[in-house]
C-alpha cells in the first residue's frame, strides 16, 4: 500500500509538468487556432539556453532561467510571425506542417550544437524527503504540484476576467467579428504564442532536474501534454490540469506495477488520446479562420526554368560544402 501511495505522489509531480506543458499548448490554440507541434522543441531551446548560461558562463540560476524563458517566448513570437501568419490563407493542415517544420529545425540545431547525450542538471527546488501518510516522497514533487495549481488558477482568472482573456475568447469564437469590434487577431495570437512558449520554457527548466536534459527527452513530452490538453478540450485549464495529473499518476503506477509488460507506462498518453477521441466521436480540434481553405492539388505541370535553377543551386551547395554538410544537404533534398 505504501508503494501505491508513494508512486501516486511521484506521478502527481510528473503530471503537474504534463499539465504545465499542456497549458502552453492550450494558450497557443486559443490564441491562433493552431496545434503547436513545436511546443516541446521551443521549451527544449529555453532549457538549453538556461543550462549553457548557468553552467558554462557562470550566470546565476534565476537570471539564467529568465533568459531561457525569454528565449522560448521570442521563439514562439517568431514562429507566429514568420511561419503561421504567412500561412493564414493556407489550409489548417498546412499550418500544422509549419509547426512540424519548426520542430525539426530546432531539434536539428540542438543536436548539432549539444549532441543528444543526457546531461544531469541540478535543480533549485528543495529535494529533502517528506513522509506523507506513511509514504516517502521528494519535496520537489510537492512544489511542482503547487506550481501547477498556482499557474492553473492564474490562467483561469486571466482568461475569465481580463480584457486580454476576453479578446482571446472573442478571436477564438469568430475572428471576423472580433476584428470588426477592434480586436487584432494577429496581436492576440502573438501575445498567446509568447505566453504559451514562455510557459514551455519554464516547464522544460523545471523538469530537467527530474528527467535530465536531452533533446529527445524534452521533445517527447509533447505527446503526454497533448493528451492532457485533449482531455480539457483545448479550452479549460482546470480540466487540463486534472487530465495531466491522472496521466502522470497512471504512468507512475504502471512503471512500478506493470514492469512485466514492455512499454506499458509509455503507452498511457496514446490510450488517453484514443479513449477521448472515441468517447467524443470527434477528431482533433482544428479551428479554421474566415480565410481558411482546403488543401489544393497542383496543376501537375513542371516549369523547366525554376527546376533548372533548383538543380544548379543544389549541385553548387553539395560541391562547395564539407562532406558532413554535403551529406546533410543531400538527405534533405531527397526527403523533400
Amino acid at each position: 500500500m505504501d508503494d501505491v501511495l508513494r508512486f501516486a505522489l511521484l506521478g502527481l509531480g510528473l503530471g503537474a509538468l504534463y499539465a504545465l506543458t499542456a497549458h502552453g499548448i492550450v494558450l497557443v490554440y486559443r490564441g491562433s487556432g493552431v496545434l503547436n507541434f513545436a511546443h516541446g522543441a521551443i521549451g527544449m531551446a529555453g532549457a538549453y539556453v538556461q543550462w549553457e548560461l548557468a553552467v558554462h558562463h557562470g550566470v546565476p540560476y534565476w537570471p539564467a532561467t529568465a533568459c531561457g524563458v525569454l528565449t522560448s517566448a521570442v521563439l514562439g513570437v517568431l514562429t507566429h510571425l514568420l511561419v503561421i501568419r504567412p500561412l493564414r490563407r493556407a489550409s489548417t493542415l498546412a499550418r500544422l506542417v509549419g509547426t512540424l517544420a519548426v520542430f525539426i529545425v530546432l531539434t536539428a540545431i540542438a543536436v548539432k550544437r549539444y549532441g543528444d547525450s543526457l546531461q544531469l542538471v541540478p535543480g533549485k527546488l528543495p529535494t529533502r524527503l517528506l513522509t506523507i501518510a506513511g509514504a516517502t516522497v521528494s519535496e520537489d514533487r510537492v512544489w511542482l504540484l503547487g506550481i501547477a495549481i498556482a499557474v492553473t488558477a492564474v490562467l483561469h482568472l486571466l482568461y475569465r476576467h481580463t480584457l486580454f482573456g476576453l479578446g482571446t475568447t472573442a478571436v477564438a469564437e469568430n475572428e471576423g467579428a472580433a476584428a470588426a469590434l477592434g480586436w487584432s487577431p494577429d496581436l492576440i495570437a502573438a501575445g498567446n504564442w509568447a505566453l504559451g512558449s514562455a510557459l514551455a520554457g519554464l516547464t522544460a527548466i523545471l523538469i530537467v532536474p527530474v528527467i535530465g536534459l536531452s533533446v529527445t527527452g524534452l521533445t517527447t513530452l509533447l505527446l503526454s501534454a497533448l493528451a492532457a490538453a485533449l482531455v480539457g478540450r483545448f479550452s479549460s485549464f482546470p480540466i487540463t490540469l486534472a487530465g495531466g495529473l491522472v496521466i502522470g499518476v497512471a504512468q507512475s503506477e504502471l512503471t512500478r506495477f506493470g514492469s512485466g509488460v514492455t512499454g506499458l507506462a509509455s503507452s498511457v498518453p496514446f490510450l488517453f488520446i484514443a479513449l477521448v477521441l472515441v468517447a467524443r466521436g470527434q477528431a482533433l480540434p482544428l479551428r479554421g479562420t474566415f480565410l481558411d481553405r482546403l488543401p489544393a492539388l497542383g496543376t501537375g505541370r513542371v516549369r523547366p526554368i525554376p527546376l533548372a535553377l533548383a538543380v544548379v543551386l543544389a549541385l553548387g551547395l553539395v560541391s562547395l560544402s564539407t562532406p558532413l554538410w554535403a551529406d546533410a544537404i543531400t538527405s534533405t533534398l531527397v526527403l523533400s
